[in-house]
């Protein structure tokens, strides 16, 4: 499943509800060789932060399954990606 020109989707929590979520942006980590899904629900966590999410997924896959990252190793190999990405984004909008 490609995100490309995918803004929303909705899964279902634990409760079988049905979320909808919009995509903040996708990208590929060479270190662990996977692709990726950023998103958020639009939920605030108890400081009023919006959350966000990240999961796998499997690009060539009919079927747009959300793949959960479980390793820490891979965790923090994505988190120190996605902070130099949004870094990235972040400064571009300082420059506008």
């Amino acid at each position: 499943m490609q995100f490309d020109g995918i803004n929303n989707f909705t899964v279902y929590d634990d409760n079988e509800r049905e979320v909808e979520c919009e995509v903040i942006t996708t990208f590929y980590c060479e270190a662990t060789d996977g692709h990726y899904v950023v998103f958020t629900s639009g939920e605030s966590d108890e400081e009023g932060n919006v959350v966000i999410e990240v999961s796998k997924y499997d690009p060539h896959s009919k079927e747009m399954e959300l793949l959960a990252i479980t390793d820490e190793q891979e965790q923090e190999i994505i988190g120190e990606t996605l902070d130099r990405i949004l870094e990235v984004e972040f400064e571009g909008e300082e420059e506008e």
